[in-house]
């Protein structure tokens, strides 16, 4: 069922408003003021619509336990994450909300050792393209060739792996307890359990 969004809600309740006031007084005031009111309102209902429309955004959760990230384009949204998520499982719930909260549509599933593509997304053994970015998954690292320079990697895994990715990459998502070590710049670094969720929008 299709959730009503306030400002759908606050529109219609102006509108019977307004009809009230209308049927009361004969006032050319009141009457232009409404108009115009109810036209700044279908601008920013418009506006609004667009930027749903044109969002791209990926989040990066904060679960310790399961890395998952979600990846939002228009209405679209991918769900990629390190193991299968359970239905009754407290990220499932964190989705949920997310998908509920921006009206997007039910989204895709998918693990990062799966290969998988669309016009979206691509996906093979760890390797995400996704509207322009490039993000890698810790056990890619391994074999990360010289000439990629990925625009994020969650939890690059080992200490070497960590110094190699940290001359190439504009930013190290990371969301295990303990701080990962041989990174010389530590800004380059985000704890999701620390700072949050990562949220990116472009």
């Amino acid at each position: 069922t299709r959730s009503v969004h306030p400002a759908e809600f606050a529109g219609l309740l102006f509108t019977l408003i307004s009809i009230y006031l209308l049927a009361g007084t004969h006032r050319i005031f009141y009457f232009k003021t409404i108009l115009v009111t109810l036209f700044l309102l279908l601008i920013f209902q418009f506006a609004e619509q667009i930027n749903r429309i044109s969002r791209k955004e990926m989040i990066v959760y904060n679960s310790p336990g399961n890395t998952v990230v979600h990846l939002i384009s228009g209405k679209r949204n991918y769900v990629v994450s390190e193991s299968v998520i359970d239905n009754h499982e407290h990220e499932s719930e964190i989705v949920k909300n997310t998908v509920s909260r921006l009206h997007l549509e039910e989204p895709r599933y998918i693990t990062s050792e799966e290969r998988f593509s669309d016009d979206c997304i691509f996906l093979r053994k760890g390797m995400l393209v996704f509207e322009g970015k490039h993000l890698l998954f810790g056990s890619t690292t391994q074999n990360l060739p010289e000439n990629l320079r990925p625009d994020m990697v969650i939890n690059p895994g080992s200490v070497e792996n960590n110094s190699k990715i940290s001359q190439s990459t504009a930013k190290i998502i990371w969301n295990k307890k303990f701080t990962p070590r041989n990174i010389p710049d530590q800004e380059q670094i985000y704890q999701v359990t620390k700072q949050g969720a990562f949220r990116k929008k472009w």
